[in-house]
């Protein structure tokens, strides 16, 4: 007898999943998913911070210490803000940084506090400091490109791996 099949209840959700993706419901909600994303982008600016990347369902907000970045996080938890903390050895050491995960069912009002209180927590714990900067050394090679159009991250393939340019990834 074979355990590794779906269920039929697994099939049923799968299916569910990508008749609204496909549908006008589903693009809806990415058009509400990229609303979000932009704004809270746009608020986490203006109170100083440092998005890193392009716009994507994942804001990920420069820390730069891990220290601070696991303070930050603690004290964001306590204030019903979930955020992860990505740390050396998932990023280069001294790169840390908060991820936020935004959803399409956000409201815009809990994505501002949000954005204050991610500010208000990266202060407290001291993060930020200096401008995110390449370490060509650390950060030559990457695995992804940030796929935006105009990218220049193609022509550097090598090794089957694609060359991280520094207007691609970090100002």
């Amino acid at each position: 007898m074979r355990f590794d099949a779906l269920s039929p209840l697994q099939v049923a959700v799968a299916t569910a999943s990508l008749e609204i993706a496909v549908s006008a419901e589903g693009e809806a909600l990415r058009a509400d998913l990229l609303r979000n994303v932009i704004g809270l982008r746009a608020a986490l600016q203006s109170t100083g911070q440092h998005c890193l990347g392009a716009p994507a369902p994942i804001v990920p907000v420069w820390t730069g210490s891990e220290a601070a970045a696991r303070v930050a996080a603690a004290w964001l938890a306590h204030e019903a803000v979930l955020v992860q903390p990505v740390e050396f050895p998932g990023v280069p050491a001294g790169t840390a940084r908060l991820c936020l995960h935004v959803m399409a069912r956000h409201a815009p009002a809990p994505l501002q506090r949000a954005a204050h209180l991610v500010a208000s927590a990266c202060a407290r714990a001291g993060a930020g400091g200096r401008t995110p900067r390449l370490r060509p050394a650390a950060l030559s090679w990457l695995r992804v490109c940030c796929g935006q159009a105009d990218c220049r991250c193609w022509p550097g393939r090598q090794r089957g791996r694609i060359r991280l340019l520094p207007d691609c990834f970090l100002p």
